[in-house]
């Protein structure tokens, strides 16, 4: 195992070396404000180092992955679970106020959970394989620069805790469930059974109150006493809490809807802080509890202890939670509402929209980015968010065309052009093959003959928890953002390449900002889902319009959810 990741290493290295150029670098300027301008990371000294990943005992079991889809009802997955540990000599410098610093050792361990989806009877075997930590690894990182006074601070400073802060974040976002990155192996596969397995179940939990909390805030005239909130993290599920103003004992009544992909394995963190305005926000406590302790104590609420910052528990109060757990079923929910059904809490549905791609979409300017948002009625606040935001797709741009696609484009428009003033003119079909120069019984293969792949690519997926209410809709619109031109001196500044116009957005953001353009939108009745076979379908939505042909290619799920139970199934 370790000679086959020492093997991989160098190519490891030039991705992470991409990550934190692209990804890292912004996020960590992003955060630190003002201070981060003069943030950067120096590219040509970064490396891993030459320590590799070690693994340690595997435990090998096998499952089933139950689907709707009537070929594919029971996939076989083999299931491999290990404790990833890397303490990696990193090399790394960073530029900030004026001090170089360099990050000389980062430390990450964690469970990891890799699986080999769909077994087939010849090679490769499976159809996909996907990886992820079941919880969010630790990390650890030490810094040094250019002076030993200067070390001392930087070890405990600002910029050393925003870099770890965004480099969890960044891999909580690829590789922490339910997030999780894998690779299809059988080209017939589809791209969602392998990297977005539905979740086991929901989760609704109740931050009900604390008690006996620490008073962080001194008050000259009333009793000392805090502005405590909590945030809670379950995977790379962050949320937050409203604070409730000058008290040790708050009631929070802060309800919240998780998906959960490992009931018996994920834990979660709730820790409570008092907001200062001036200052860093204190800390009050900390609570690590098993997803399934809370599954198990069923909807009552239970205390559990607040831990000092060294884990040391009686001295900081305690929190009180509640949770009730429900099942996500095989099954698609009634296409008839049961009489009665309207009493006591609605009957819950699980909606999984996976979009794969939109193909024929109007190309914009270089830098132009694609994504997709989706709406959906009768909707409830998963992971504690507003039902009035839609659900968004990653932002991605159009693959960058090569000078001889963009060559056969303008060679495309040119013939439609022509085209269309032989038609205008009323030209017989060997007058029009003879000015076109091609033979007539090729006259209808002519505008055939150059087509440009105007596909944009996600692959990826939204979901909705919902009331369930047949007569629901769906919303999906393509939208568009194309980059700003940014006067400068009465010139136009427009990047001819996709970087360039990205840096070109970076600075229109500050200049003029964003105007984002609805292309086209869709509406699908749920209606279509209570009738389709286990409730899935695989349509492509087209626009009903002569002057365009683009379409929107979908899979749409519609599942039951179990009624509420202190069991995992």
């Amino acid at each position: 195992q370790f000679g086959k990741m020492q093997a991989v290493w160098p190519m490891l290295d030039k991705f992470a070396k991409q990550i934190v150029e692209d990804v890292v670098e912004p996020a960590v300027k992003k955060a630190l404000g003002e201070l981060g301008q003069s943030f950067s990371f120096e590219g040509e000294t970064f490396s891993l180092g030459h320590e590799a990943a070690q693994f340690g005992k595997m435990e090998i079991s096998e499952s089933v992955q139950q689907t709707s889809d009537l070929e594919h009802l029971n996939m076989k997955v083999m299931t491999i679970r290990t404790k990833v540990s890397w303490q990696g000599n990193l090399i790394a410098n960073a530029k900030a106020f004026g001090i170089t610093m360099g990050v000389r050792k980062m430390c990450l361990e964690g469970d990891l959970v890799m699986e080999l989806v769909g077994s087939l009877p010849k090679p490769p075997f499976f159809e996909g394989a996907r990886a992820s930590f079941i919880n969010p690894p630790k990390l650890s990182l030490e810094c040094r620069s250019e002076s030993h006074v200067v070390d001392k601070v930087a070890n405990i400073g600002y910029v050393r805790d925003t870099i770890l802060t965004v480099a969890g974040e960044q891999l909580a976002q690829r590789l922490v469930a339910p997030n999780v990155m894998g690779v299809k192996l059988c080209p017939a596969a589809d791209i969602f059974r392998i990297l977005h397995p539905r979740p086991r179940g929901i989760l609704r939990v109740t931050v009900c109150r604390a008690e006996h909390l620490q008073a962080k805030d001194r008050h000259l005239i009333s009793a000392d006493s805090s502005d405590p909130y909590v945030k809670v993290r379950c995977g790379a599920m962050p949320l937050q809490s409203q604070v409730v103003r000058k008290t040790t004992s708050p009631l929070f009544d802060f309800d919240f809807l998780l998906p959960i992909q490992h009931p018996r394995e994920q834990l979660m963190t709730f820790e409570v802080l008092d907001q200062d305005h001036l200052s860093k926000h204190d800390f009050l406590g900390r609570a690590t509890v098993s997803v399934h302790d809370l599954i198990t104590a069923g909807d009552r609420e239970a205390p559990y202890q607040l831990e000092d910052e060294r884990g040391a528990k009686g001295a900081n109060g305690t929190l009180h939670l509640r949770a009730e757990w429900r099942d996500l079923l095989l099954q698609s929910p009634p296409a008839v509402l049961a009489p009665g059904t309207s009493e006591g809490p609605p009957s819950l549905a699980h909606l999984f929209v996976g979009i794969y791609c939109a193909t024929n979409v109007p190309i914009g300017p270089p830098g132009t980015h694609y994504w997709v948002e989706a709406q959906c009625t009768d909707r409830l606040g998963l992971m504690g968010g507003s039902t009035e935001k839609p659900r968004l797709t990653p932002k991605v741009m159009m693959k960058p065309r090569t000078e001889t696609e963009q060559e056969r484009e303008e060679e495309l428009n040119l013939l439609r052009e022509k085209l269309e003033i032989c038609r205008r003119n009323k030209l017989n079909a060997d007058d029009t093959a003879r000015l076109l120069g091609v033979p007539p019984e090729k006259l209808d293969d002519a505008e055939n003959s150059v087509q440009i792949d105007r596909t944009v690519e996600w692959n990826r997926h939204v979901e909705f928890f919902i009331k369930h209410n047949v007569d629901g809709e769906l919303t999906l619109t393509l939208k568009e953002l194309a980059p700003h031109s940014v006067a400068e001196g009465g010139s136009t500044v427009v990047g001819k390449v996709a970087g360039a116009c990205i840096k070109v957005m970076d600075a229109a953001s500050k200049v003029v900002g964003y105007s984002g353009t609805s292309l086209h939108t869709w509406k699908v009745s749920l209606k279509e889902l209570l009738s389709a076979p286990n409730g899935t379908l695989t349509p492509v939505l087209r626009v009903n319009d002569c002057a365009t042909s683009t379409s929107l290619h979908l899979r749409l799920q519609l599942r039951s959810v179990g009624s509420p139970t202190t069991s995992v199934s």
